[in-house]
């Protein structure tokens, strides 16, 4: 089996973006093998980063500037065409905001019976809910959100299934296109390439990095890893922590890890520790923590959203510390008890739990909720559909 993604995400250099659909794309292969060819549709400045590799059958990408956008535009939609015409697809995935105008109707006329799913990581609605630096980038954000509703309204109901993250998402979807109750829906959440944890190495991990960062093991070490932008709530998981310090008897540190090694530094103080590191030893600092904090603010946005971040943190087993606002991981934090929820006014002295709590005692609970959200889990439906 094969299937062909046309994409104007960005899957040429390292992002969130990519680890998502590189995570699917090789476990489609390796678990169930269906092979991807893939077409990119990116602005051309993207060729100045390093492309990362992985296991597709093929990758071609138009790329353009502003100047020769609709030149390009033409030239990639002919090559799409070729694609279909020369190849044998089980299915066409659109993922994008700038491919999706009216693509899926293009491949429709093309192709009519070949199957199309949309890929939709998360909601337009962040065009509008959160503002951009100038009154020019807010402007052209309000101008994307209108035209993107108006293609997305239209171009929804042509498609034969969608690929969402969450059940949220496939919910508001729902709520706003209607008549989608025969369609199919795909919830394929930002998960990780683990099925279970390897307890042996994280305890190494653990006893390493606590050592390196002089933690005692009566020591309560929070985690806040991430980005800087508003919407991911560093100030206000710095100010929880503080709130906790001056609260319990307990001993507690906070380590925050960031790219922004320069902005995370005015957090620097005696109790809490500012540090930098790549994806892949990010992971095995986490497991040095004992609580983590995953905040996020009451926007449509994050409600739908299914942030990489929350199945790292569960396989570092931390307990997390999550707001009551992205509904699928608060869902799965209740349902897999690996964590508490929190509002912003909270004093977490009243919400955690004093009892000692012994480092992935609840790894079975863990394990399942990787399991559950594993991409060979979650893509099994996906491959029985292209079959049918």
């Amino acid at each position: 089996m094969k299937v062909l993604l046309i994409t104007s995400r960005n899957v040429y250099g390292t992002s969130g973006e990519l680890r998502l659909i590189k995570n699917r794309t090789e476990t489609l292969l390796h678990s169930y093998g269906v092979e991807t060819d893939i077409l990119l549709f990116k602005r051309d400045h993207v060729l100045n980063t390093k492309q990362e590799v992985f296991d597709y059958s093929s990758f071609n990408g138009v790329y353009y500037n502003w100047k020769n956008h609709i030149f390009r535009f033409r030239k990639f939609r002919a090559l799409i065409k070729k694609k279909i015409q020369n190849e044998q697809y089980d299915a066409i995935i659109i993922s994008g905001i700038f491919v999706l105008f009216n693509m899926a109707k293009y491949i429709k006329k093309v192709s009519p019976q070949i199957k199309v799913v949309l890929d939709i990581h998360g909601t337009l609605e962040e065009l509008k809910e959160f503002s951009g630096k100038t009154f020019f980038q807010n402007a052209v954000r309000r101008f994307f959100y209108i035209t993107s509703i108006k293609n997305q309204l239209n171009s929804i109901p042509v498609a034969d299934g969608y690929f969402v993250v969450s059940n949220a998402l496939k919910n508001h979807i729902n709520n706003k296109v209607k008549g989608l109750e025969k369609k199919d829906f795909f919830i394929i959440p930002c998960g990780i390439k683990e099925v279970e944890i390897n307890k042996e190495e994280s305890l190494k991990y653990r006893a390493f990095y606590r050592e390196k960062y002089g933690l005692s093991d009566d020591v309560l070490l929070f985690i806040y890893s991430g980005g800087v932008s508003p919407w991911q709530c560093i100030e206000e998981s710095v100010s929880l922590f503080k709130d906790f310090c001056a609260k319990s008897e307990r001993k507690c540190k906070m380590l925050i890890l960031s790219g922004n090694l320069n902005y995370i530094s005015k957090f620097k103080s005696d109790d809490i520790i500012t540090d930098s590191y790549s994806g892949d030893d990010v992971r095995k600092v986490l497991c040095a923590g004992d609580y983590a904090f995953l905040l996020r603010g009451d926007y449509m946005t994050n409600h739908v959203a299914y942030p990489n971040k929350f199945l790292e943190y569960v396989s570092s087993g931390m307990r997390i510390i999550a707001t009551e606002n992205v509904d699928d991981v608060a869902m799965q934090i209740r349902n897999y008890s690996v964590g508490t929820i929190v509002g912003f006014d909270d004093s977490l002295v009243n919400r955690l739990d004093n009892k000692p709590f012994e480092y992935l005692s609840d790894i079975e609970d863990r394990d399942s909720l990787l399991l559950a959200t594993s991409f060979k889990t979650t893509l099994k439906p996906f491959v029985e559909y292209l079959k049918s």
